[in-house]
Order: structure tokens, then sequence, then C-alpha cells
């Protein structure tokens, strides 16, 4: 249906009901005879999610905030010992939890990718050959692997004339964020330099994301530099530019400024790597809301929005970066600049505004270790290598360990039947192995997870929350705290059950919400309940997240 058309639908349907109800409860024509008041609810409900966000971001940067942050920070419901509290703190597991209300051991979206035993090869958590990106018919895309339902499906359930819009750069991100049954979910295309989605959600882009693309945003980038926002001796609460071990993707330098190639095709794709690109999926999402008149009547709009750009700044720079550094100060000003957009599209007490993030990042291993961490990187493919040669001299030729990746080790099954060995006992004997090695901390086998349903400390917790039956490894090794799995020398990365990596920023900000600071641990899995309980929907299945009914503003 054409959105002008859908919106005026909504627009009458809602004048009735709403004369309707306030007829019947006494607003129109008599009195009530009740004095309690509950808080409106919203009509447009922002979810953000700033990609590897650490939680000391807000505090090291806060003196220099002047946009979007400040006003979190200032007015919202801020959360401080929030986390992803699951092991495996990656993109796709983080986006499934937050409006789903459930670990990766419900979703079923465990990692970025892993290992399909029934297909015996690494899929990724989005990869669906039957729905081709399009624009890109070579490459599948959809929600199909994950399980159960989203705050979407709940607010569909009640509201039919409800929508729901999902945006980011990355396509996991986009997709996960919203479940199954979002009718908008786009991603950003480096191919074309604008966004796309994929033909599970129709078979072609609508006109106004035509028009948008058709703009051509970018070009305005080419051949420009990244320089820094501040003065340089504004940059205190960071490191040294040019750090030995920070990363120099497509020759775009460590340190500032950085160079933005002269050629469209090769901007495209190292837009990525800075602060622009967020500001573009920030533009995409003011003109969707726009165009498809969201948040504008009482039927309440969901809008999800991940921005990636400190993600990749981080990867390739680490956390205590000027890269870093001086992306969160651009972003917190054009946070500042959409929240004011809301206000004028939406209204400030018709929007509820939610800022978190997937994951947090390890600093570079060789930066812990000057600032006095035992850290350091390391490959555990020489030691998978050995103990597959050792069960081969035990029971024979065979590949025994079918796949290896984010610490867990899958067994052919097949082989283990074949030549009558116990899975358990593989299991056990993989523990002895890899528990001696210097980098691994911990060592979990499945037969143990399986039996697993809660723990008191904080790690096995985390990697129960993560560990699902017919996905996991047989064997789940964790290393210790600041050891980095890479071959390269150069940059960071996340995946860790450790503080660094699940404590993330959690802030509630607008209609139905009070503000303040609340200490006590909270989860993600909390976001989806909250949501929930704030627009008086019902989840679909059991959630492990509740909802923190501290901060909902309920007058009488």
């Amino acid at each position: 249906m054409n959105p002008f058309r859908r919106h005026i639908i909504r627009v009458a349907s809602s004048v009735v009901g709403l004369s309707l109800l306030l007829w019947m409860s006494g607003e129109i024509g008599f009195s009530s005879s009740s004095s309690r008041k509950v808080e409106r609810q919203p009509r447009l409900v922002v979810l953000i999610v700033v990609d590897q966000m650490r939680a000391d971001y807000l505090d090291r940067f806060r003196e220099q905030f002047t946009g979007g942050f400040k006003t979190l920070l200032e007015e919202g419901a801020v959360f401080t010992n929030a986390h992803q509290d699951h092991a495996l703190t990656q993109t796709a597991p983080g986006h499934a939890s937050l409006l789903s209300g459930r670990y990766p051991r419900s979703t079923g979206i465990i990692s970025n990718a892993w290992f399909d035993r029934h297909e015996r090869r690494s899929v990724e958590s989005i990869e669906d050959a039957h729905h081709p990106q399009l624009d890109d018919l070579r490459r599948g895309v959809s929600p199909v692997r994950f399980h159960g339902t989203t705050l979407v499906d709940w607010l569909l359930q009640k509201y039919k004339k409800a929508q729901a819009l999902s945006v980011s750069r990355k396509d996991r991100a986009a997709v996960l964020m919203v479940g199954k049954r979002a009718e908008h979910v786009y991603w950003y295309s480096a191919t074309t330099g604008g966004f796309t989605t994929s033909a599970y959600y129709r078979p072609d882009l609508p006109r106004w994301v035509r028009a948008f693309n058709a703009r051509h945003v970018l070009r305005k980038y080419v051949g420009r530099r990244w320089e820094l926002l501040l003065d340089p001796d504004q940059y205190r609460a960071s490191r040294e530019d040019d750090f030995p071990n920070e990363a120099n993707p497509r020759r775009f330098g460590r340190s500032f400024p950085h160079p933005l190639p002269e050629d469209e095709q090769q901007l495209r794709r190292l837009i990525t790597l800075t602060p622009w690109m967020d500001a573009y999926v920030l533009q995409f999402a003011r003109t969707a809301i726009t165009e498809l008149h969201l948040g504008v009547d009482e039927v309440p709009d969901v809008l999800a929005i991940s921005l990636s750009s400190t993600d990749a700044i981080g990867h390739a720079f680490g956390p205590y970066s000027k890269e870093i550094h001086d992306h969160l100060l651009r972003l917190d000003r054009w946070l500042g600049d959409f929240f004011r957009f809301l206000d004028k599209a939406v209204g400030r007490r018709h929007t509820l505004i939610v800022l978190t993030a997937d994951h947090g990042v390890a600093p570079l291993p060789e930066f812990a270790a000057r600032r006095g961490r035992k850290a350091r990187r390391f490959s555990l493919k020489a030691a998978v290598k050995v103990f597959r040669d050792r069960l081969v001299a035990r029971w024979g030729p065979g590949r025994w360990i079918l796949h290896y990746r984010y610490g867990m080790l899958y067994f052919d099954r097949r082989a283990l039947s074949q030549k009558g060995v116990h899975l358990v006992d593989l299991e056990r004997e993989a523990a002895d192995y890899f528990r001696k090695l210097e980098p691994v901390a911990r060592v979990y086998e499945r037969e143990y997870l399986r039996r697993a349903s809660v723990a008191a400390d904080p790690i096995e917790r985390r990697v129960i929350h993560s560990f699902h039956p017919r996905r996991s490894g047989d064997v789940w090794l964790v290393f210790k705290p600041y050891y980095l799995e890479s071959v390269n020398p150069w940059g960071t990365s996340h995946g860790s059950p450790y503080d660094y990596d699940t404590h993330v920023p959690l802030i509630f900000l607008g209609a139905g919400v009070r503000s303040g600071r609340y200490g006590d641990f909270a989860a993600t899995v909390d976001i989806a309940p909250t949501l929930a309980d704030i627009l008086g929907l019902h989840p679909a299945e059991p959630l492990d997240g509740h909802s923190r009914k501290e901060i909902l503003n309920r007058r009488r």
C-alpha cells in the first residue's frame, strides 16, 4: 500500500477510535469517576545501537559531549552496569538479543557464523540462498536462521497498521534487530553506494529508497580528508596517534589526517571506516521517518538504527585511539541534530529513545601490556593440528575436527560413530589437552553445558547463555582476559565474556520513562520486556530479560 494512503487510513481510524475511547472514559461530555492517569505511550520507539560502543566511552568523553550523548546522560534513565550478558560478544548475537529479550541459547544466533552440522559447512547468521540481495544476486540474506519473535511481532499482533523499519551499514545488524516480520529492512551496499534489501522483504526497492539512493550523497566525500574535529590538545583522553599496532587499511594511514580516495568506487568501501558512514545512516533514517510518516498517530511505530562506524574504527585503531575519540565527538553532535529532528517530526513527548551497543572491544594487546596487563596475541591453529594428529594416531585416518572458530571445536560425529568412539570421551580428551595451553583460561564440554541452567560465576553464566545444543561446538575454549586470538600483528577485536566486551551503554529517554541513574545490574535482554510494558504488549514466548519497572513513569 502507498505510504500516504496508509497514513490517511491510520489517521482516520485513530481519530474515530480516540473519540470513542474518550467518550467511554468520560473525557467527552462526562466526568471520569477515576482520578488515575497513565502516562501517554510513545508513538515512535527509536532503538539506536552504536556498534562496539564500550560503556566507559560515556565517562571518558563526557565533558566534551554537547549533543545527543549529553542529552541522554543528563535527561535519560541511565543504567551504569548494563551488559550483553552472553559469551560470544559479536554483532549478530548482540543485535538479536535487543528486541527479542532473549539470549543466543534461545534466538539461535550464537555468533556471526557457526558450523552447520547438517550442511557440514560454516554458515553466516543471516545467510539464505533462497532470498537474494536485490543488488547482488550471489548473496542471500534473511532472518530465517533466527528463532522466535521480537517486539515487532508483538506490536503487529496488537496494532495491525503499525510500522517497523530497521537500517544499518551492516546487513546482519539491520536484519537481526527486528526479527522476521518487519516490512522495511535496509542496509548499505558498497557495490552501489546506496541502501538495499533482499527478496525476503520485497521484490524491489520502494520509490523513496530509490530516490534517496539517486542523490549519491557519498560523492561529496570523494578526495576529502578525515581531520580532527577539535584542536589536537583537546584529545588528552586518548593515547598518542600512530600507535605501532594500529591497522593501515587501504593506505588510510595510522594518523591524522586520513585521506579518502579520489575514486568513487574505492570510496564506497573505505567510507565504512569513517564517521561519515554513521551520518549517512542517520540521514537515511530521517528520510524514512518523513516518507513513511512514522510516529504521526496513536498507532506506535518502531525505528531501529544500528551505527557501525565505531566498530570499524575500533577494530583498526583500538578503543584508546584518537580516531575513536574524534568519531564519538562527531557522532554526539549528529545525534543531537537527529534528536532535534525527532522533536519536530514526532514530538519529544511522543518519542521514546533507547541507546545501547551490541558489544564492547578489547584494547590493542600491546597497549594493554604497556598499561601493566598480561596481554598478547596468539593463534591456536598449530595446537588444533597437533590435537587432530593425536586423534588420527589413536583412532586412524579421518578429519575428526570438522571446524574450529571462535574457540569452538566441532567434531566429526559420523567418524566417531563409525569408529565406535563416544562423543563424551572425545570431549573429555580435548578438554584435557587444551586446558594445558597457556592462552586458555577455561574449557567447557558440550555435555556439561547441555545440562547446565544457571551459574553464579559471570563467565560461566555468559557461556551458558550463549550455548545452543544444535549450533554450538562440542568443546568451548575461553581464553584469558586481554589475550587476542589473531594471526595479524595489528588491530583488535571482541568476542570474549569479559567486561570490556560485555559492558555497554543502556539509556532510555522519552515518553513513559523516569530519568535518573540506576546502578543495579541490567542486561540488554531487558530492553524488549521494558518496551513491551510501556507499549502494553504481550510477548509471544518466555523471555530471558525482565521489565525495568523502576524507570517507568506512571502518574496517578
